[in-house]
């Protein structure tokens, strides 16, 4: 996926479903959010001066944020991501699968 998109829904479970589908082993897919794209220079000193990473392993089914590692269970996790707040103003959010 060597490409920017610009996406709409990427907080809804079909977007999360897409995701497990089709990411291959090694793929790596990182989404930033941007609610304003007339202040897209603010957004980005932000994230740059106080980042809020977040890491989804599709492969592993982990969660990692600034707070810690959470284990996702293997059957339920799509469902539990989709509780999880994984898409922030000021963070980088990547999903990777191995």
């Amino acid at each position: 996926m060597p490409y920017i998109y610009e996406v709409n829904g990427v907080r809804n479970l079909l977007f999360l479903k897409y995701i497990e589908t089709y990411m291959e082993l090694g793929d790596v897919l990182e989404i930033y959010r941007v609610p304003n794209q007339h202040a897209f220079e603010e957004y980005k000193q932000r994230m740059e001066e106080e980042p809020e990473p977040i890491e989804v392993n599709v492969g592993c089914y982990t969660y990692r944020t600034i707070y810690g590692l959470y284990q996702l269970n293997s059957k339920e996790w799509l469902e539990e991501l989709s509780h999880r707040n994984y898409i922030t103003h000021y963070g980088i959010t990547t999903f990777v699968k191995y």
